[in-house]
Parts: structure tokens; C-alpha cells; sequence
């Protein structure tokens, strides 16, 4: 089975402080991959002058096109930047200074599943903490991906983060060498491939005899355990939670063992310590007790919340909740704005008006006069910031903003319309789960497995005309894991409830082409990981990609002031095409 790594150290990028450990994390794992017979190819600045993310596209697209291979893996250690949840960017050796010298981890994970090789692993031992500087922000980075027609099968992508949306990945001092630096995540990581515990490993027959092996889900779990208690040891107040996302199903596998090697000898590894074995998640962990409080029965989600998370979680979750906009206006359409003050509105099809409530800072609220046609609305904030949203006739949208960012949208049926009754009789429910899902979808780990997807689907049948926003989670969730069928089925719900078309969801489905953007809404993506995938070519116009370094880090749409005249403008073209 011809398999491949292309393994990535960056110590250097702009002015960025100097790593210690990132090219000699990647060199340590390039020489594991070479004696597990990965044809490997690596690139780091201690071996050269720079990396370059035309190289890393020109090897990638290689590779690809000999269409020989069953696995990737691309290993990355180096600096990480996340722009909002769903943005990730790793920072190659031209960044920031040059925003397309970085690798954009979204779009490649996107692209990597119409690549024709059928199990992919992204490997990312970096931060992923926000751009708050301008200039990181500005980095957008490049797919280092081919774009090829979408066809099956798609590939399985395994995704594995040294941390949390929101952290550090860290940097320690080596035991045996105090000269020398070494990275707490990438240690772990080849323990756990090299010097498995028993727990870690599976049996599979592979070329005709049974072989042990080490399976992603597997080193998922045992990360998991593994990278906080070694953080831990380094310094009692270091913490560190790993991150990952895995597809892949036998006869898949990260890892295949030598016979010689004896499990049972195996838990301290080479370099001793606690790092072997399978953690024990104890029932009533945190990810049961948030969905039993929060997501109540018919569609819990899969993906288990930093245990550290657990109190802030629950605060946002409980506030969020408390959070109500307006519930009628007299065109039964438009919205309401939490946290901050409207500067202007104005949509691409009718006509709206701004007005104020129990506001005595300024106008709070959007009156929208429907046409019956997708229509999108672009609201002003006071600081000159914007968004740009569906509007939805018969839904009022409360749209929270929290340091000048927006944070949250839910659509709540109008009072006087038919939905309002389903509305009042499950609304217990339906603020319990959208508060949940746009807490977790903000803090980056709103995550549906494939065996939930049923599950979910059924929730969104139920509910379909309730809350679109839900709907949009759930089709970013899907495509996470590439489950665009799924998408597609959200998609039905949608025209099954009478809801428009969303940009976002036709996106989502690679069904998006300029011709047809007239006939969606709104006039860009809701969510801000959503305009990261517009840099396909062909998809959209110019302007679009223009628009997207206009973004603040924010889970939904929220544009700089540049960004929100620009996006008026393309409004302004709308309404005379």
C-alpha cells in the first residue's frame, strides 16, 4: 500500500518570536514516517532558507497526480494563527508580511477530499490562538490542495490538533538536554504511534496475517489523556487539551507495529513517565452533562468539551439563553440587535427602516417590508463595522454582538404567524439547543460524528421551520467531517419548511455558481468560515475574495468598516441588475 508524508517545520515566520523546537519536532516525526515506509518529504527552514507554499502545493500536487497513493499525511509544526472558529492558518516562513505565504488549513482539508486518495491525516502541532494584530488578520493563507472535480469516493480526513480553538500549543525545555527544546504535543503524539499501550492498539489482518496496529481513533482518545498529563508534568499550572477529528474506519490506520513489540512493556515508552495507556472517560463527563442539561434527547452532539471549559461553557451557555430580541414587528419581519446600537440598514430587495426600543443609545431594531424574493439585509453597527444577513419573511433575527463582534443570530418565527404556536409549544427546547450549538460553534467544537447524523437530521425535520441558524450549524458541522449527502438533506428540510435558499448551505454542497448568487440570500456567507471557501476559482466574483480580509475574528460575518462599504456596494450593484 504506497503511502506519503510531506512533514512541515517552520521555526521563523516574519517577525514572529523564534520557535525552538518546530523544525526538530518535524525532523523527529519524518524519521518515524520513514521507518513506517511513508515515502516522506521534508521541508523545514533549518534545511533551507525558507519554506515556500508553492513548494508545499508543487509536492502536494504531485503526489496527487500520480494517483498511486492510499494515505497522506501532512505534519505541520510551526506557528498557527485561528481567525475565527472554522479559520485556520499555518504561518509559513514569507507570512505575515506576505499573506498568501501561509497555508489555509480549512480550504486544503476541503479540497483534500477530492484529492483521490482515500485516507488523508493533517497533523497540526501549532497554535491556535486569534489574529488579534492587523497584520495577522490579514493572512488568508492558500489551499495547498489541488482543486479537482468533486467525485467518489471522497476521501476520509483525520484531523489532529495539538490544542483547543483559542490556545497555545507548547514549547518545553528536554529533560535529558536543558539546552534544547521540545514540543509537548509532537512527544505525545509519537509515543503513542511508536510505544502504544495496549489500549491503543488493534488487530487487523493486513497482506494475509494478522498485524498490530495503532487506528486514529484510537490516538484520539489516548491524546486526549496523554498531552494534558504531560503538560501537567512539566509545570503543575501548563495546560494543554488536544484537539481531533477522525473519519476513518478499519482498515484504516495511522501506525503498523513491529511483532517484536511487546504491549505490555510498552506503557512508560522510551522515554518513561505517564504518557502510555487509554484514558478512562468516567460516565457523566462533561460532554454528558452538557447534553442532558442542554441538548435534550433526540440529538446529542459527538464531541467531548475541554473539561477546563466546562464552567465557562456553561455561564455562556446560560446567558445566551437569556438573550431575546423583539417577537413582532408589524411586517412580521426584520431584526433585533443585543449589545450594541445600529449606525444603518438597508436590503438588497424592498425597502426597511431603523428604529429604537428601550434603547437610549440609538436604534436597536430592523423593520424589513418583504418582497417575497430572496432578499439580504447589511446592518451598520455604530462603530462602523457590519454584517450581512438573510432575511427571512414571517422570522425576526436577534443578532448578538459582544465586543463589537457578532457572537450569535437565531431566527424566532414572528408572533401572528403560524410557526409561532410550534414556536411557543417546544421553545423550552429550541433556545436550550441553539444556545448550546452557538456557544460551541464560537468556541470551535460544534461537531456532529457520523453516527449521529441520523439522529440530528430527524431533530432538523422536526424543527426545520423554526430556526434556520440551526439548520447552519449543523450543514458547517457536516461539512467538517464531509458529510455533504447530509447538506443536501438540510437543504430539503429547508424548501420542505418554505425557508429560501441560503448562500451558506449552497456553498456548503459545491453547488454554488456566480450565475445562480441572485436567487440566494444572503449576499455572502452568514458564517465567517464560510467566505474561507470562496477562494475556489470560478466560484465567485472578485470582490468577494476582496471582502474576505475584511473580516474581524468572529464566529459570524462581522466586516471592518472597509469591508461594510464594500459589501454595499455589491448590494447596491444587486439592486440594479
Amino acid at each position: 500500500m504506497p503511502k506519503a508524508a510531506v512533514v512541515i517545520g517552520v521555526d521563523r515566520a516574519g517577525h514572529l518570536p523564534v520557535l525552538q523546537g518546530a523544525a526538530s519536532g518535524a525532523e523527529k516525526f519524518a524519521r518515524w514516517a520513514i521507518e513506517q515506509g511513508f515515502e516522506t518529504i521534508l521541508c523545514t527552514d533549518a534545511a533551507q532558507r525558507g519554506v515556500p507554499v508553492g513548494q508545499i502545493k508543487e509536492i502536494i500536487r504531485g503526489l496527487v497526480e500520480l494517483a498511486i497513493y492510499e494515505q497522506l499525511i501532512v505534519h505541520f509544526s510551526g506557528h498557527g494563527v485561528l481567525g475565527a472558529p472554522g479559520c485556520e492558518v499555518w504561518l509559513l516562513s514569507g507570512a505575515p508580511a506576505d499573506p498568501n505565504e501561509a497555508v489555509d488549513v480549512s480550504r486544503s482539508i476541503r479540497l483534500a477530499r477530492d484529492s483521490g486518495i482515500p485516507h488523508v491525516v493533517f497533523i497540526s502541532d501549532a497554535c491556535r490562538t486569534t489574529s488579534n494584530p492587523r497584520d495577522l488578520a490579514e493572512v488568508d493563507g492558500s489551499s495547498i490542495f489541488p482543486n479537482r472535480p468533486s467525485r467518489p469516493p471522497r476521501a476520509q480526513v483525520d484531523q489532529f490538533y495539538a490544542s483547543l480553538p483559542g490556545d497555545p500549543a507548547n514549547e518545553t525545555l528536554m529533560r535529558d538536554q536543558p539546552d534544547r527544546y521540545t514540543s509537548v504535543y509532537n512527544d505525545c503524539l509519537l509515543q503513542g504511534l511508536s510505544f502504544p499501550g495496549p489500549d491503543l492498539i488493534e488487530e487487523m489482518v493486513i497482506e494475509g496475517r494478522p498485524t498490530r496496529v495503532v487506528p486514529s481513533w484510537h490516538l484520539k482518545t489516548y491524546l486526549e489523556g496523554a498531552v494534558p498529563r504531560a503538560a501537567a508534568d512539566v509545570h503543575i499550572g501548563l495546560q494543554q487539551d488536544p484537539d481531533a477529528m477522525v473519519e476513518s474506519r478499519p482498515p484504516k490506520y495511522l501506525s503498523r507495529l513491529p511483532d517484536s513489540l511487546i504491549p505490555e512493556d510498552t506503557a512508560g515508552g522510551p522515554t518513561g513517565g505517564r504518557g502510555g495507556g487509554m484514558p478512562r472517560v468516567s460516565p457523566g463527563s462533561t460532554l454528558d452533562s452538557l447534553r442532558d442539561t442542554y441538548y435534550l434527547g433526540k440529538a446529542p452532539l459527538a464531541h467531548l468539551i475541554s473539561p477546563r471549559l466546562h464552567g465557562g461553557t456553561v455561564d455562556a451557555i446560560e446567558k445566551m439563553m437569556g438573550v431575546q430580541g423583539r417577537v413582532a414587528f408589524e411586517t412580521r419581519t426584520g431584526f433585533s440587535v443585543v449589545g450594541t446600537t445600529i449606525s444603518s440598514a438597508e436590503v438588497s430587495d424592498g425597502r426597511c427602516d431603523v428604529f429604537a426600543e428601550d434603547s437610549p443609545s440609538g436604534p436597536n431594531h430592523v423593520r424589513v417590508h418583504p418582497t417575497g424574493r430572496p432578499t439580504s439585509a447589511l446592518i451598520e453597527f455604530q462603530n462602523g463595522t457590519g454584517t450581512c444577513l438573510a432575511v427571512i419573511p414571517g422570522f425576526i433575527a436577534t443578532v448578538v454582538v459582544e465586543r463589537e463582534v457578532v457572537i450569535s443570530v437565531s431566527y424566532t418565527p414572528s408572533r401572528g404567524t403560524p410557526r409561532y404556536s410550534d414556536y411557543e409549544m417546544f421553545r423550552e427546547r429550541i433556545e436550550a439547543r441553539r444556545a448550546f450549538a452557538a456557544v460551541a460553534a464560537r468556541n470551535g467544537v460544534f461537531r456532529i460524528a457520523p453516527d449521529e447524523a441520523a439522529r440530528y437530521g430527524d431533530f432538523l425535520r422536526e424543527y426545520k421551520s423554526i430556526d434556520p441558524a440551526l439548520g447552519l450549524y449543523a450543514a458547517y458541522a457536516f461539512a467538517q467531517v464531509g458529510m455533504i449527502e447530509e447538506i443536501a438533506s438540510i437543504a430539503q428540510y429547508m424548501r420542505e419548511g418554505g425557508l429560501p435558499p441560503l448562500f451558506d448551505i449552497a456553498l456548503l454542497q459545491h453547488s454554488l455558481q456566480e450565475s445562480e448568487l441572485g436567487t440566494l440570500t444572503p449576499l455572502g456567507p452568514m458564517l465567517t468560515q464560510g467566505w474561507k471557501l470562496l477562494g475556489d476559482e470560478g466560484q465567485v466574483p472578485d470582490e468577494y475574495r476582496d471582502a474576505r480580509r475584511q473580516l474581524l475574528p468572529a464566529l459570524w460575518t462581522t466586516l471592518t468598516p472597509r469591508g461594510t462599504g464594500m459589501m454595499r456596494a455589491r448590494f447596491r450593484a444587486a439592486a440594479y441588475a
